[in-house]
């Protein structure tokens, strides 16, 4: 019902859009669609902000980013690259993960 609604939402032309855990339990296959239409909506000029868990999709794009800690304090902003690659701002698995599948 969720992914529903967010498809909707999407037909409304809006400016900013929010996006909670948008890949969670999807196929990988449509996980990529995904970011492809989050790519094409930000080259439209479409803010974006997306919470997520999936280092993946955060890391393929030039995106500002804002690690917030379990006890909610922003830690750091900056870009995509350089925070994905911190490990003091990254949990020791998160970092482990995303480094692994960069490799693949």
């Amino acid at each position: 019902m969720e992914k529903k609604l967010d498809a909707t939402v999407l037909t409304q032309n809006p400016q900013i859009i929010l996006l909670d855990e948008l890949t969670s339990s999807l196929d990988p296959s449509v996980q990529r669609l995904l970011a492809e239409l989050i790519f094409e909506l930000s080259q439209a000029g479409k803010t974006i902000m997306i919470s997520t868990r999936d280092l993946t999709l955060v890391n393929g794009f030039q995106l500002t980013v804002a690690v917030i800690s379990e006890d909610q304090t922003m830690e750091k902003t900056g870009f995509t690259g350089e925070e994905l690659q911190d490990e003091d701002l990254l949990h020791p698995r998160a970092h482990a993960l995303s480094s692994s599948r960069k490799e693949n």
